[in-house]
């Protein structure tokens, strides 16, 4: 199965996008849960119109007035026409349902609560503090990077963090890092979870 722009998306620009596989996995189930409404709505939407379109057809069973039967004839060819754009849009849900359930079972095995007695919800929870930890010295890497040193933000933020010692240490370590020129940016995990064992290179 080939890849589209979307399942990209949601690799990269969402999951990728995460420091911690916890926050990655509820950021792709949230997006899960949506795909799933619209396929509901595509399937409510297709018992509505097979019952228009049943009542059209009665109703042209039933009439004798050759401009009604034309005006109904044309709001049935509105109902296909809706419902070749609907299936279209639905079967591309159902891909995207398919791309998500992939990339969430392959983070499934790195999150807490596949080792720890937790709920995802848990998960989530207790994840946040280190997902935001790397946040932060992401943005302390960028900064020294591109400006040489720490931007005020960064380092208010750093400083009322609960790992605020830790983060300091880490801090002081890109400076020296910065100085012999070996400052790089780091990998995000969950993006290197996701291209395990060429996960992402599905375009065979």
């Amino acid at each position: 199965m080939s890849w589209t722009n979307s399942d990209f998306t949601y690799a990269y620009h969402l999951a990728g996008t995460c420091h911690t596989p916890e926050e990655a996995h509820r950021v792709l189930s949230e997006s899960l849960s949506t795909r799933r409404m619209s396929v509901r709505e595509y399937e409510l939407g297709l018992e509505r119109r097979r019952i228009d379109r049943a009542k059209l057809e009665r109703q042209l069973g039933a009439c004798t007035d050759e401009i009604d039967r034309e005006s109904l004839n044309l709001d049935a060819e509105k109902l296909s026409m809706h419902a070749e754009v609907g299936q279209a849009d639905y079967e591309y849900a159902l891909h995207e349902i398919e791309t998500l359930r992939d990339l969430l079972a392959r983070l499934e095995p790195h999150c807490m609560w596949a080792t720890a007695k937790l709920t995802r919800q848990e998960g989530y929870q207790l994840a946040q503090r280190e997902e935001r930890r790397q946040v932060l010295l992401e943005r302390a890497r960028l900064s020294l990077l591109s400006q040489g040193m720490l931007d005020t933000e960064t380092l208010r933020e750093m400083r009322s963090h609960p790992d605020a010692l830790a983060l300091e240490s880490s801090t002081i370590a890109m400076v020296e890092a910065m100085k012999t020129g070996t400052l790089r940016l780091a990998d995000r995990q969950p993006l290197l979870m996701l291209e395990e064992n060429n996960g992402t290179s599905k375009n065979s």
